[in-house]
């Protein structure tokens, strides 16, 4: 009977034991699956931090005003988008249709409406907007139907046109200026001829006349 406690407390020692170490073996190994994840993370992150940090700066230093609206609301502008005169504070959860010049608005929300039911509008458009000084300015824009926190959002792309259309309005004024030279010039030289040929005949009626007349 002693014999037979003994060898069964051994046999219940050693099937702790190795309960034990299996359980050693197998948090030893969860740590480890653990560990090979946090690194993932840290590495999937710092890889999105990067992606974002690059996209940040592309988004910031780009060239065009931009600007992604949802429900007609303003939910994100790049530093570019205050040149036309307001601040990103301004902008901010404001409707874009109150920018607009009133003669352009209908057509503005006639082309954002086609762009929110999914129509695909590729050509650029010029609008003109209205500045915080009341002035007018001239933007040609792009827009796209994007996602924007899960939903849907149209981004657009501004370019400030205001020195060009100013050009073009000048350029036009010059040339009206040189038609209406060109004809008073055509007609100053008919009056010249009419005027010579009166002269000319006042000349042959003086030859005709007699010497005391």
């Amino acid at each position: 009977i002693l014999s037979y406690t003994i060898r069964s407390g051994m046999e219940a020692l050693f099937s702790k034991q190795t309960a034990l170490n299996d359980a050693e073996h197998y948090s030893r190994e969860a740590y480890e699956r653990l560990e090979i994840e946090i690194e993932e993370r840290k590495r999937a992150e710092k890889a999105l931090r990067e992606s974002e940090e690059k996209y940040r700066t592309v988004v910031d230093n780009a060239y065009e005003a931009i600007v992604v609206t949802q429900g007609g609301k303003i939910v994100f502008t790049n530093p570019r988008a205050s040149e036309f005169g307001y601040s990103i504070e301004e902008l901010a959860s404001a409707n874009f249709i109150e920018f607009i010049h009133p003669d352009d608005r209908e057509k503005a929300l006639e082309r954002y409406s086609k762009l929110a039911q999914g129509e695909i509008l590729s050509q650029r458009n010029e609008f003109r907007f209205v500045g915080k000084s009341g002035d007018i300015l001239w933007a040609s824009s792009t827009s796209a139907v994007i996602t924007w926190n899960d939903e849907p959002a149209v981004l657009t792309l501004l370019t400030d046109i205001t020195d060009k259309k100013l050009m073009e309005e000048e350029l036009q004024v010059v040339r009206r200026l040189e038609a209406i030279a060109t004809l008073a010039g055509g007609i100053a030289h008919e009056f010249n001829n009419a005027l010579m040929g009166v002269m000319g005949n006042i000349d042959l009626l003086k030859m005709d006349l007699p010497e005391d007349e």
